[in-house]
């Protein structure tokens, strides 16, 4: 029943666990035991790219050495020794660093480009856009906790005149 483990992880490349060691696991009673380190990266990325991507750079990085530290010991408990268990991890804290910062600069481009949706890039006023999404919000707030909404539109004839005469910061 060990042959049959030690051949799986011989064949794809895994390290058996020392739980085959125990003849519970071996016979089938117990849980699987191949080690998944080679996977553990893109595993990885998944709350490092959540956080980064909900709450910002900073607690990306924050996230990325947490996960870093614990593939570390990880990989001390597996009983490996030398460098190389500190040099996977500083590899690894490496590439969880550059994905926080790429999926950090993408938020931060998204956030722009939001913003400049919302604004007239000539006068830097809030556009239709910005006021159908604030309309709607405030609807939703008015059927929510039932109170009332008021609208006040104002349209000015001839303002071209004016922005065209004085020039478009007066008007």
């Amino acid at each position: 029943a060990k042959a049959f483990p030690a051949d799986l992880a011989a064949q794809h490349g895994y390290r058996l666990l020392p739980a085959f060691d125990d003849p519970d696991v071996i016979a089938g009673q117990g849980t699987v035991g191949l080690e998944m380190a080679a996977l553990m990266p893109d595993v990885v990325l998944v709350p490092i790219g959540f956080v980064t991507a909900y709450a910002g750079r900073v607690p990306g990085v924050l996230t990325a050495v947490a996960c870093t530290t614990v593939g570390l010991v990880g990989d001390l408990s597996q009983n490996e020794v030398g460098f190389l268990p500190v040099w996977n991890a500083v590899m690894r804290l490496g590439v969880f660093i550059v994905v926080v910062l790429v999926l950090a600069r993408l938020r931060e481009a998204h956030q722009r480009e939001r913003e400049l949706a919302r604004t007239d890039p000539l006068t830097g006023v809030a556009n239709y856009r910005w006021f159908g999404e604030e309309a709607q919000r405030e609807m939703y707030s008015s059927r929510r906790y039932g109170g009332p909404l008021s609208l006040a539109y104002i349209d000015l004839d001839g303002f071209k005149a004016v922005n065209d005469t004085w020039g478009h910061a007066t008007g």
